[in-house]
């Protein structure tokens, strides 16, 4: 389990997050594999899938055995789907650690055998490695061509420009998809290293040919140029002939539904030489589980950096459109300026949507900033009433600092739902909020604040109760508990009836020695020595008048509680009522 990762998990056993990193799916009843191999104490936990990692979290000892594996990391993907005892499967296969020391064996029929051997044989000569390494940073100043899945335009584009905001096609002006760049740019880097490759003397009897086809358009080009006249394609290499070079680009078509391999091309792999793991789906969930990972590996989130550009687009843009607005509508040149104008006016809105992505990025960290400084203000003496007040209403107004739990991240239906939900409801009550509640808070009052958090994704009653319902199955620091009147609330779990009544024992009885007599306390005493609400306030004073430990002295001027001296009074009757002792 070298590939593997410990990993930090919240209060509710969740896993912690990484910046920009956001949950797609969850899925319970999982197991472990390593090759072929079952991983003992691994096989009884829930996975979670996340735009950046493959999160197994242990439902016997989540502390010790949650581990995660950077999908960065990860090769390819296969699917098995299980038969009679055999649970559904997906392996994932690693990227190699290291070079082999040796050359991986080819096989006999591929039709560039021939040329790769004498090319194996050379470098064994020459004593260098023949393994193609994969980590070749190109030029950021280099270019490369994409094209346009809407219009088959041929692009160029900088390698500098793929960290900020993807320029638009320059004939429709439709932005492409991250996936249509990472292809394009791992289609150049293979092309490049084949052309390095095969830049070799060619054995005999292979003879050289005046122009070579284009790997894409098949257009036969003049032997000097780089890139095709027709396409724009960059050329392999002058020395390839035409045949060889259709053989060689049979090997270099990427698979759309996986990133590009980086096994050098014609090369092939023992499977059980390959680092791979499988995770074990038994209780169901395993295709919706596939199905999120093939997007997840297509556009691979973790590549992408935030750049900072602002609207200078929308400021260009503005000049661009009162020059536009003075030239003629009519004819020709009419339709060109209105079809140019519409292009300008698509590039201004995405970058609009670009501003609005990355302010949302930056959502989750105002929320931790909020919570921080609540924290602060909180503990800090001196401090205003007003201002802490004011910053806990705007930290609870921004969202949750964890995004939301959704239905559809259920893999196995609702029994994970709730599971999830109640995790995040136990880290909600964890940030905070049931601290400034005096440690009870109502389920209304839970429900209200914890939708408002939420914003438009509300959930229902049903649903919220029912997460609620399962804290102290899954061992959660919190629990549901009612009260005699029906009222429901949400305590912490060592809140127990006993704590509870010692504790208001000791205030009460610590009052009563500091005023020099006992004058009993209102539920808006305790309201504002506790911080719970008038309703607990009474409710808990009941409780404690029920256990024997409280007696009510009920009068027009409201109800008041002292402490029971009846059961404890020892009356001499005798003296008081014979005089006799």
């Amino acid at each position: 389990m070298y590939f593997w990762r410990q990993i930090d998990l919240t209060s509710a056993r969740r896993p912690v997050l990484l910046p920009n990193e956001v949950d797609i799916l969850v899925q319970d009843g999982v197991g472990l594999y390593d090759g072929r191999l079952k991983l003992e104490g691994y096989q009884d936990g829930r996975v979670y899938l996340t735009t950046h990692r493959v999160c197994y979290v242990d439902n016997v000892r989540p502390a010790t055995h949650s581990v995660a594996i950077e999908l960065s990391q990860v090769n390819r993907i296969q699917f098995y789907p299980g038969l009679l005892r055999s649970s559904p499967k997906v392996s994932l296969y690693l990227l190699p650690q290291s070079s082999p020391s040796t050359p991986p064996a080819l096989s006999s029929t591929s039709p560039i055998s021939p040329l790769v051997a004498a090319l194996q044989a050379q470098s064994l000569d020459l004593g260098a490695s023949p393994t193609i390494s994969r980590s070749h940073s190109p030029d950021p100043n280099a270019s490369f061509s994409w094209i346009c899945p809407i219009c088959s335009f041929s692009n160029s584009m900088k390698y500098a420009d793929i960290d900020g905001t993807l320029p638009p096609c320059l004939t429709c002006g439709i932005r492409p998809a991250i996936s249509v760049i990472e292809q394009a740019k791992e289609a150049r880097a293979e092309a490049s290293k084949v052309a390095h490759v095969y830049a070799v003397p060619l054995p005999a009897g292979v003879e050289d040919e005046v122009g070579f086809s284009c790997p894409r358009c098949t257009f036969v080009n003049h032997p000097s140029l780089l890139q095709c006249e027709m396409c724009g394609a960059t050329l392999i290499s002058k020395n390839l002939p035409p045949v060889l070079l259709d053989n060689a680009m049979n090997d270099l078509v990427i698979d759309e539904r996986y990133p590009p391999s980086p096994t050098p091309p014609g090369v092939r792999y023992n499977d059980d030489d390959v680092d791979h793991i499988k995770i074990s789906f038994r209780a169901g969930g395993e295709k919706m589980f596939l199905d999120k990972l093939k997007i997840v590996l297509q556009d691979r989130i973790w590549e992408r950096k935030t750049r900072r550009k602002g609207t200078a687009g929308a400021t260009q843009d503005k000049h661009s459109r009162t020059s536009a607005q003075s030239l003629p509508k009519l004819g020709i040149h009419g339709l060109e300026t209105q079809s140019v104008r519409e292009r300008q006016r698509n590039v201004e809105l995405m970058h609009s949507l670009t501003d609005l992505e990355s302010l949302m990025r930056k959502a989750k960290e105002m929320v931790s900033l909020a919570e921080s400084f609540a924290m602060r203000l909180s503990n800090a003496p001196g401090v205003p009433a007003e201002a802490r007040t004011a910053l806990l209403q705007s930290s609870e107004a921004l969202s949750l600092s964890s995004p939301i739990v959704m239905r559809e991240m259920a893999g196995s239906g609702d029994e994970t739902f709730y599971a999830e939900l109640a995790r995040q409801l136990a880290e909600f009550l964890d940030s905070g909020v049931l601290v400034r509640e005096g440690g009870i808070l109502t389920l209304f009052d839970l429900y209200a604040l914890y939708n408002r958090a939420r914003g438009l994704s509300l959930i229902s009653p049903k649903d919220f109760y029912k997460a609620c319902s399962i804290f102290e199955k899954l061992r959660l620091p919190f629990r549901l508990r009612k009260f005699r009147r029906g009222v429901i609330v949400v305590q912490e779990a060592y809140y127990s009836d006993d704590a509870v009544n010692s504790m208001l024992m000791d205030w009460i009885t610590k009052t009563s020695r500091e005023r020099g007599i006992s004058l009993g306390v209102t539920a808006q005493d305790v309201n504002q020595r506790f911080g719970w609400s008038v309703t607990i306030a009474l409710e808990e004073l009941e409780t404690a008048e029920v256990s024997g430990k409280l007696a009510r002295d009920s009068s027009v001027e409201g109800t008041r509680f002292y402490e029971n001296l009846i059961s404890t009074f020892q009356w001499t009757w005798k003296l008081e009522v014979f005089h006799e002792r």
